[in-house]
């Protein structure tokens, strides 16, 4: 039942990153994926804004404006960068992962305690500017008895839309 739930849960994570990417050109204002960018051009930092939801225990959420958000790009080793990305006072989170060009970041990471964090974005061309769209969304290990099962339920996610500044 475990891999069930988890199976499930992993394709509904999947055809929603490819849906919520299945924008037309008028939804994102001109921009297009960049499809032809490299490590170097995604390296920088940007800012730009969004918006922050937490889940309480009903499911219902808070959600909050994040009109600073920062996203900083760092050169790792190899094809590596390392992402840092939040809002001063509201957010903050690192990854750490691969990136071999092309349109798109996923990251993912398991935490200690049951938490499982991930981000997915779209990298983007607009009128010469680099500009990254996504969300980072935490989920919190649920387990139930009766029956016995194993879900993730979201706990924080950070929607974000940034443009390259430097």
């Amino acid at each position: 039942m475990k891999k069930n739930t988890f199976s499930l849960l992993f394709f509904a994570v999947v055809v929603a990153v490819v849906f919520s990417s299945c924008k037309d050109d008028d939804d994102n204002n001109g921009a297009i994926w960049c499809t032809d960018c490299v490590k170097s051009d995604v390296i920088g930092n940007y800012v730009g804004s969004g918006e922050y939801k937490t889940f309480k225990g009903d499911g219902s959420a808070i959600v909050t404006e994040a009109d600073s958000i920062y996203l900083i790009v760092t050169e790792g080793e190899t094809s590596g960068v390392g992402i840092n990305i939040g809002q001063q006072d509201l957010y903050t989170n690192i990854f750490s992962g691969y990136y071999n060009g092309g349109y798109s970041f996923n990251f993912t990471r398991s935490d200690f305690g049951g938490t499982y964090t991930r981000m997915t974005s779209s990298v983007y061309k607009n009128e010469g500017k680099i500009q990254i769209k996504g969300s980072v969304t935490e989920l919190e290990k649920k387990i139930t008895t009766d029956p016995p099962d194993t879900s993730y339920v979201a706990k924080k996610v950070l929607n974000f839309e940034v443009i390259k500044t430097e």
